[in-house]
């Protein structure tokens, strides 16, 4: 939707992450393990991301990259 540059760099907000979906992120969410990026600056969130993200959490994994690391709130293009 956006390039990860006009996405970091724009207009953003901090919003519940539970009611993110249909926005774009403006920021990364690593999950440690494995390492890989689930959200990244520019991707439209959808509720299958944010389902697997609450999944992964619940499973104890390592929360890397958002401002929020309890990942309560996500920081999206405004």
């Amino acid at each position: 939707v956006l390039s990860p540059r006009d996405a970091l760099f724009g207009t953003t907000c901090m919003v519940p992450f539970e009611d993110s979906a249909g926005m774009v992120c403006a920021e990364i969410v690593t999950f440690y393990p494995p390492g890989i990026p689930v959200l990244c600056p520019g991707e439209v969130i959808t509720q299958d991301i944010i389902d697997y993200c609450q999944l992964l959490k619940k499973g104890g994994m390592h929360i890397s990259g958002p401002e929020d690391c309890t990942l309560k709130t996500i920081k999206v293009v405004d």
